[in-house]
């Protein structure tokens, strides 16, 4: 019976970047959460790894004081945490994994951890690819930013995360954008028990 619980659970998993998930759209499909934090918290990387006994996992962002995750991707854990060769300030091709593009890496001090809809990524601190590439590091409003990316500094001593979806650190809009994000938005980390 088991087995066939999770059959039907994988079958429902959503594909790519979803938006606007709740904790009950997670608990339907059978996910359980393992870290949720401001991104002000650090290190990231010793509070969710390893997902022992987890077949899938969900890593999502959401404003601080909604329940609703902006933003998320579901992803096989192991996959989700091999390392990979990643450069810095270069585009590359981000990993497909179950419909979006994953990337991370032990190998830059950061270990940055993220995914995006489109395939391209480009690592200046964040995935900035929309902001520097597309519009040459020029008017990186919410209006000209990617809704569809997330990305944590899953190594990092002051504070973990830098980007959900449109909503950066350096274009967050409030009185002092770079504090206040880390306080106004969080990490959501859940997983599918084997």
């Amino acid at each position: 019976m088991r087995f066939l619980l999770f059959g039907i659970a994988l079958a429902e998993i959503p594909k790519g970047v979803v938006r606007n998930y709740t904790y009950d759209d997670l608990e339907k499909l059978g996910f359980r959460q393992k870290y949720t934090q401001l991104f002000y918290d650090s290190y990231l990387i010793k509070k969710i790894t390893p997902l022992v006994e987890s077949s899938w996992m969900f890593l999502g962002c959401r404003e601080t004081n909604s329940t609703t995750i902006k933003l998320g991707h579901f992803s096989p854990t192991e996959t989700f945490f091999e390392s990979q060769d990643l450069p810095s300030q270069e585009t590359f091709t981000g990993r497909l994994v179950n419909g979006a593009f994953t990337y991370y890496s032990k190998d830059l001090p950061s270990e940055p951890l993220g995914f995006s809809g489109a395939p391209e990524i480009y690592l200046y601190n964040i995935d900035t690819y929309d902001c520097t590439i597309q519009n040459d590091d020029k008017n990186c409003t919410y209006e000209n930013m990617d809704w569809h990316r997330m990305t944590v500094h899953s190594n990092y001593p002051y504070g973990t995360g830098w980007r959900c979806g449109e909503v950066t650190q350096q274009n967050y809009q409030s009185p002092v954008p770079f504090y206040d994000f880390l306080y106004d938005y969080s990490i959501e980390v859940w997983f599918l028990p084997k």
